[in-house]
């Protein structure tokens, strides 16, 4: 047989604290009797409240103090969640039956709202690669567009040399250039010649 080793026990002089309830010498004591409270009296504003001290009862179960009060407020607890879900059930199986007529009425809304969403995707995209075929475009539209300068007769005549050039041909454009060298030397002589009366006329006015 196995050997238990036995447990002692030691108790004290006073286990019930006793001496401290009975003791009227304290500190509490002696302020609560200057507010107005008397031995018997409760606590509260009311006096209504405690008149014993904070006892531990001896329990047998794991349950903490004051596990019977909320033993009651579990019970009540339970109940009303067990009829809660009594009628969380009852909604379920509506709305099952409600989201089934929904689903079917949605597919089919949906079947005939896609057929034209696909026809005007494809317009769209129609437009779109329209709109960046440069191809189309002439060159004057696409001097327009990138901002450069309209293309004029003289442009033309050179553009029309250069290709004739590349492709070989011999024949070489003529350019009048003698007379626009000419105009604009006139023009400069010009320029200068009412510089010189203008710087006479202010000479006269300042002697």
């Amino acid at each position: 047989m196995p050997k238990y080793k036995s447990a002692k026990f030691m108790f004290k002089d006073d286990p019930n604290n006793k001496r401290w309830a009975e003791d009227k010498s304290r500190l509490g004591f002696k302020l609560l009797e200057k507010m107005g409270w008397k031995e018997g009296d409760g606590l509260g504003k009311k006096r209504d409240g405690m008149t014993e001290h904070v006892k531990v009862a001896f329990k047998t179960d794991t349950a903490g103090i004051g596990a019977h009060e909320e033993a009651k407020k579990e019970r009540t607890v339970c109940q009303k969640m067990s009829s809660f879900s009594e009628v969380l059930e009852r909604l379920k199986t509506t709305t099952k039956q409600d989201s089934s007529s929904s689903e079917d009425e949605s597919t089919e809304k949906s079947k005939t709202e896609e057929e034209p969403k696909t026809k005007t995707n494809r317009i769209h995209h129609h437009r779109r690669a329209r709109s960046k075929m440069t191809s189309n475009y002439s060159q004057e539209d696409l001097a327009a567009i990138l901002g450069k300068s309209p293309l004029t007769s003289e442009t033309k005549s050179n553009e029309k040399t250069k290709k004739n050039l590349d492709l070989g041909e011999t024949s070489s454009p003529t350019i009048n250039t003698t007379a626009s060298t000419e105009s604009e030397k006139k023009r400069k002589r010009k320029e200068k010649k009412e510089k010189k009366e203008k710087k006479k006329k202010i000479e006269d006015l300042d002697e």
